[in-house]
């Protein structure tokens, strides 16, 4: 069904007369289901917390957001305060909503001006085509060619315009990378202070030499070094650890709910046999008995809590405190049917009644009574060796014998691999004493040979690393990454053979030419031949393109990432060319990768020809294609239709632990790799469709605008981060843009060339150079977020240290004190007076003069006596770099035109310089050898979870048990959980949650 690219003639033959109908149809079904969306959000919003709020209680109180609704909340959403979103959620979340924010109003002023000049241009270029078409530049007609002086000149302006977003956004991003490097909360975390390395030589592979060598990179501010031990066997002892511990949870859970729903059954046979039995037993079930028992059953609750024993539990968080039992003065009851009176003294003759019963069922066994048999204990949990074939076990019993046994074998396994330094591997962590040694680490030359020592990481979260990945060679990465390469080159040419079917869906009447048997779809009536045409294809491009990114996530992590935020990067640029080649390309030059590619090599030099004749006329294809993404875009990711469908059903039916609840009860993650990546293959389109077809520019407009109202409220209440960038995802965003811009200059310069334009021709390619020689300055930025500027961290110090904050990491002599004050420059997030990545390029260039400003003075007495005097001298030498800096600044003139505008307006003097007796500190966790060690081979304490029941069972008996068994290599506690009077797991979310404890 592939044919030959579109000729020019087929552009003018009005092939999408039908294109207006298309365009009704589609627009009406995705504004129907926008709405719909939007609706059922707004209705299940305040029903479904754990969905659409979980931040407002499922996270650390110091950043919980305050719920909000009507009004106030979609304000809260489209103007987001800026510094609370940080606080909150942190930089990564305001990087997306900036970012959307940004775009919207760029693409909102492209509308204006295609309404005001491009739009009226084409609706009377003299080529009377009908649809759509008539307001593509097809339509303007040969002799029309001083209309595209029009294109020319607004073309001229979209690139300014846009080279000036890419220099907003990439300075924003700068920004952000630094306040994120230099902020509070990152200096007191473990990662500010480590450095990832891998490839290490096999000798070096001891601590003490690599103590030495990065001593020698950072004289004294070496703190401790962590070389990575994985071993394969500790990680099926870790994984047969997890499993034990689960069905210990799991078997334990299972019985005390046996338990406890047994008592509560046990009380309501016990009241129907004595009410059955009257000549016996006389009990009168009177109203008043009634009303109690409904009052005991809404006061279940509380009733468990006041019978659970408070002692016998070791548990090592903070007991809850209880709520008080609410008093009854309430005159009247209502039930569903009628209203009773209630006697004021009905709590004492409810607790007479109810221990009247308990009484009559404590029958001695020698009576033959039937409830002595219902308050037996029910039997614990059994499993058989083999399944359902050999020796029947008690369940918790045995998998406690395992667990302590495999325990045991990591314990030992531990000691030898301690002992043993052959099984080092070719990574390890460096932890500094201060933030800004690991960024100077990591642009070092370590090693004269290539390949060596080369991948080093700044600022790694222990978290974010994939352990299994760490010791892989450098040889060995590269082959994968070849592979990995290969398989992503062939599953994205593969991809185009869909995208020819939906083509021919996109462009039915060309599709029938060349498969007769769809001339039954003519018999259709318009609307359905334009929902067809309109809807199915851009659907079904939706819905296939979901798989990709877990393809693409799969070969990142083979290919060797250290890091799952650096496959999220990865994914970002691979993913975002797969979406440009298959559905811009492919779907825009032909219906088959192949017949373009061939088309290609037979007239490489009709590129520009090709492009342009194919363009307009699947316009309508790419217009219906953003509709859908911007009405069901938004309104899907707030209603967030997986979530709602799945977390509902996992809760019922596969959490019956409170691990398991809890971990079904976390918030969502959000993923930015492939987020960022169709945000700006969205923005790539209407870049290349913003002269050609204006109609596109609007929906793109309206895509960006409805998710920054989207991502407002998504970032705020729901996503949650697994770890902070600060705004690398950002400047890649920025950066791909410049493809738009490329594509859409090329796209001209063809179309110009078809109508006989070359002098508008000639001029839109100075354009282009002029784009790519931008480009080529944008580089600049790299090295800015690649490492925290020296001058940066220099005044920071000096801030903190004048100002006396409580910061323990700069501390003063008595006698050392400031002269004078700092100068507070870029303290917003967008900057101050100066543009911010001005500021911060600035200090990259000083930083290469004030590397001594990190010289530390050591906390042993042999470091000091071996660095004192050349600390001293670096000391002087700080002062007087500083003061000439300050001065050459001030009255430099011969600075070039290329460099004047990353030059700082905040000079570093004197006055911006820490004390000199100034000795810096780590600040990060005592625990960091545990932290950076893989998970598997951690030495705390596994923690077994178990509600607390009625009886107390777990907190007497079970926890005996575990403590006979385990010792003191695992942890029991009941904390935040509870087992109801119908046998369910109740968790305290808002505690058990946020809680790190169980995580271990």
């Amino acid at each position: 069904m592939s044919g030959p690219p579109p000729t020019q003639q087929e552009i003018l033959s009005g092939a999408g007369q039908n294109s207006v109908a298309t365009f009704l149809s589609a627009l009406a079904f995705n504004s129907a289901v926008a709405v719909g969306f939007f609706g059922a959000f707004c209705i299940l919003r305040a029903r479904v917390p754990l969905v659409y709020i979980p931040r407002t209680f499922l996270v650390s109180e110091n950043v919980r957001t305050k719920a909000q609704k009507g009004l106030a909340l979609l304000r809260s959403c489209a103007y987001l305060d800026d510094d609370l979103l940080i606080r909150n959620s942190g930089q990564d979340a305001f990087a997306i909503v900036s970012y959307m924010r940004t775009m919207a109003k760029f693409f909102a002023a492209l509308v204006v001006i295609a309404v005001v000049t491009l739009i009226p241009l084409h609706a009377t270029g003299g080529m009377n085509l009908g649809g759509l078409d008539m307001l593509t530049l097809a339509n303007i007609a040969p002799s029309e060619t001083k209309r595209l002086w029009a294109h020319l000149v607004v073309s001229w302006g979209y690139t300014i315009g846009c080279m000036r977003v890419v220099q907003t956004l990439l300075q924003r991003a700068a920004t952000l990378r630094h306040s994120f490097l230099l902020s509070e909360e990152h200096r007191r975390s473990l990662n500010a202070y480590t450095l990832l390395i891998r490839d290490i030589p096999k000798h070096l592979r001891e601590p003490n030499k690599l103590r030495v060598l990065f001593d020698r990179v950072q004289p004294g501010c070496v703190h401790g070094i962590v070389i990575a031990k994985r071993s394969r066997r500790m990680d099926r002892y870790a994984a047969r650890r997890i499993s034990a511990r689960g069905a210990i949870e799991a078997e334990a859970t299972r019985y005390l709910a046996a338990i406890n729903s047994g008592r509560a059954g046990t009380r309501k046979r016990s009241l129907e046999t004595l009410r059955g039995a009257g000549r016996r037993v006389r009990v009168k079930v009177s109203a008043d008995v009634v009303a109690t028992r409904e009052i005991q059953e809404e006061r279940s609750g509380d009733i468990e809590d006041q019978l659970v024993p408070q002692s016998g539990v070791d548990a090592f968080l903070p007991s809850p405190a209880h709520e008080t039992a609410p008093a009854n003065s309430d005159s009247r009851l209502h039930t569903p049917n009628v209203v009773i009176a209630v006697d004021p003294a009905i709590d004492t003759r409810r607790e007479h009644f109810i221990e009247s019963v308990e009484n009559a069922l404590r029958i001695a066994p020698s009576t033959g009574s039937a409830s002595d048999t219902s308050l037996r204990t029910p039997k614990r949990p059994t499993h058989r060796s083999l399944y359902f074939v050999g020796a029947e076990s008690d369940s918790i019993a045995s998998n406690l014998r395992t667990l302590r046994l495999t325990t045991a074998k990591v314990s030992r396994k531990l000691r030898r691999m301690r002992n043993t330094p052959t099984v080092h591997h070719g990574a390890a962590f460096v932890v500094f004493k201060d933030v800004f040694s690991p960024h100077v680490a990591a642009l070092a030359n370590i090693d004269s040979r290539p390949g060596v020592m080369d991948d080093r990481q700044p600022a790694v979260n222990p978290d974010d690393v994939i352990w299994e990945n760490l010791d892989l060679s450098f040889r060995v990465r590269k082959g994968r990454q070849w592979i990995a390469t290969a398989i992503a080159i062939g599953l994205t040419l593969a991809w185009a053979s869909f995208m020819t079917i939906l083509t021919s869906l996109a462009t039915l009447d060309r599709a029938i030419q060349y498969a007769p048997w769809l001339k039954v779809f003519n018999d259709l009536s318009p609307a359905v031949r334009g929902f067809l045409q309109g809807v199915v294809p851009a659907t079904l491009v939706s819905l296939v393109f979901m798989l990709v990114p877990f393809c693409f996530r799969a070969l990142a992590r083979f290919a060797g990432e250290a890091t799952n935020s650096g496959i999220e990067r990865n994914l970002m640029n691979y993913y975002y060319a797969f979406l440009v080649f298959n559905i811009l390309l492919v779907i825009t030059i032909s219906g088959s990768v192949i017949t373009a590619a061939q088309e290609i090599l037979d007239h490489p030099q009709s590129v520009l020809t090709i492009l342009a004749t194919s363009i307009p006329l699947v316009s309508t294809f790419f217009v219906t294609y953003v509709m859908l993404l911007a009405l069901g875009g938004p309104s899907g990711e707030l209603l967030q239709l997986g979530s709602l469908i799945i977390k509902p059903l996992a809760l019922r039916f596969l959490a019956k632990t409170p691990r398991q609840i809890r971990d079904w009860c976390k918030p969502s993650v959000f993923y930015p790799g492939t987020v960022f990546a169709q945000h700006s293959f969205v923005a790539t389109i209407g870049l290349t469709y913003c002269t050609i077809a204006p109609v596109a520019i609007v929906f793109v407009a309206a895509y960006f605008g409805l998710y920054n109202v989207a991502y407002g409220y998504q970032m705020q209440y729901v996503y949650t981060h697994l770890t902070q960038t600060g705004g690398l995802y950002l400047h890649i965003a920025a950066r791909q843009l410049f493809l738009g811009i490329y594509l859409h200059q090329l796209v001209l310069i063809g179309l110009f060339s078809l109508k006989q334009a070359f002098i508008q021709a000639v001029v839109m390619a100075c354009a282009l150079v002029l784009t790519a020689i931008y480009h080529r300055h944008t580089e600049l930025y790299k090295p800015i977020m690649t490492a925290v500027a020296a001058k940066a961290v220099v005044q920071m110090e000096a801030k903190l240290m004048h100002h006396g904050e409580d910061d323990q990491q700069w501390d003063r002599n008595a006698s050392g004190t400031l002269t004078r004050k700092i100068r507070d420059a870029g303290s917003s997030v967008m900057g101050g007076a100066a543009p911010a990545w001005k500021k911060m390029t600035a200090a990259v260039k000083t930083g290469c003069k004030l590397d001594l400003s990190v010289e530390t003075v050591n906390d042993t007495d042999e470091e000091l006596k071996y660095y004192s005097s050349s600390a001293d001298r670096g000391i002087e030498e700080i002062a007087r770099v500083g003061n000439e800096s300050a001065e050459s600044v001030a009255s430099d003139d011969t600075e070039s035109e290329a460099d004047s505008d990353i030059s700082s307006h905040d000079h570093l003097d004197s006055a911006s310089l820490p004390a000199e007796n100034m000795t810096r500190r780590y600040l990060g966790p005592s625990d960091f050898y545990e932290r950076l060690s893989p998970p598997s081979c951690r030495t705390a304490a596994c923690t077994i979870w178990i509600p607390r029941d009625m009886r107390g069972c777990a907190e007497t008996a079970l926890a005996h048990e575990v403590h006979a068994a385990l010792g003191d290599t695992a942890c029991f506690t009941t904390q935040w959980a509870r087992i109801g009077s119908n046998g369910r797991v109740k968790v305290d979310l808002e505690n058990a949650v946020p809680c790190e404890k169980f995580d271990v």
